[in-house]
């Protein structure tokens, strides 16, 4: 009973967490995209990473775009890396799911 009891809550903390950290990707996604980008250029690549994966693709772009050059790249390779699947092999779907660098 106790073992069950500890599961529950650590479920429920874990639940918390994730509804905390969403609400934090939902305040980025309302930013204007340069003003997000100047804040995700010092962000930690871990924190940074776990954000841009949550993010719709389209929201995603144009901070992207906005963000430093080299931060822009290294957060583009961090998320291509966490691709298990062969880039020739992903569907159309797994590919939309990526952010889109905008051209200038």
């Amino acid at each position: 009973a106790l073992e069950a009891q500890i599961s529950t809550l650590v479920d429920e903390r874990k639940k918390l967490e994730e509804d905390q950290f969403t609400s934090i990707v939902s305040m980025y996604q309302t930013m204007k995209p340069k003003d997000a980008a100047g804040i995700f250029n010092s962000l930690e690549m871990g924190v940074l990473l776990r954000v841009a994966k949550m993010m719709p693709p389209r929201k995603m772009a144009p901070i992207l775009a906005a963000m430093d050059r080299a931060k822009a790249e290294e957060l583009t390779v961090a998320l291509a890396a966490q691709t298990s699947e062969n880039p020739e092999q992903m569907g159309a779907a797994d590919l939309s799911a990526l952010p889109q660098i905008v051209g200038q």
